[in-house]
């Protein structure tokens, strides 16, 4: 049996030349745009991972159990944290204070209590559990550690959107604080809860030990 062999079209290559060029320059900038915001992503993750910080704001929780809103003041040092929550007429409500060792939550009847888990503390004292642990870092917009289940960034490298430890948290607004932006809006969800952060102040600080002057 004979086979004829195929001949290429001598216009092919010139008629298909624009749209492989129309294609090139449209993909490449593009994937170039995808690696730039992630290697921002990146850097921006590496210059808070080590940051103390001060933020100030309000804090609204809505669950199965009801709803519940505070002015939160939170210190950050290292894995040392403090964090006030008030009524909104100013009045404390609880301060939590720990590290990844424990927690002590102080009630204004005086009492202090003790955990190695501060959201199942704050949910039996309170009545809703956030999770600290993720949040100290989700709320600077960068991930938790361990696997992140998906993420959004934007052209600057910005947390957009964070799947993480069964949240999903979504970050609405950003405002620079010296040479970096940090959150100014951040909502979480999760199965029958959900945690809305509005942040009104932030601090970016050197070292410290949370409740003592620096």
């Amino acid at each position: 049996m004979m086979f004829s062999t195929l001949r290429p079209f001598p216009g092919l290559a010139a008629l298909l030349l624009p749209f492989f060029i129309t294609a090139c320059a449209g993909f490449a900038p593009e994937q170039r745009d995808a690696a730039h915001a992630e290697r921002l992503w990146e850097m921006r993750n590496e210059a808070l991972a080590g940051m103390s910080w001060i933020l100030s704001g309000r804090v609204a929780v809505k669950s199965a159990q009801g709803s519940w809103q505070a002015i939160l003041t939170w210190r950050q040092v290292a894995d040392h944290y403090a964090i006030n929550f008030q009524s909104p007429f100013g009045q404390l409500v609880a301060r939590l204070m720990g590290d990844d060792q424990g927690v002590s939550l102080y009630l204004p009847d005086d009492r202090v209590l003790t955990s190695d888990d501060p959201a199942e503390l704050l949910r039996e004292q309170l009545g809703w559990a956030v999770p600290v642990a993720g949040l100290r870092s989700w709320v600077a917009g960068i991930p938790a550690d361990g696997d992140v289940a998906g993420k959004a960034i934007d052209d600057k490298g910005r947390l957009r959107r964070l799947d993480q430890q069964g949240w999903s948290i979504d970050y609405a607004r950003y405002a620079p604080v010296g040479n970096i932006d940090m959150p100014g809006r951040v909502r979480l969800k999760r199965e029958g809860m959900s945690i809305r952060l509005v942040i009104d102040r932030w601090e970016l600080r050197g070292d410290g030990v949370p409740g003592q002057k620096t």
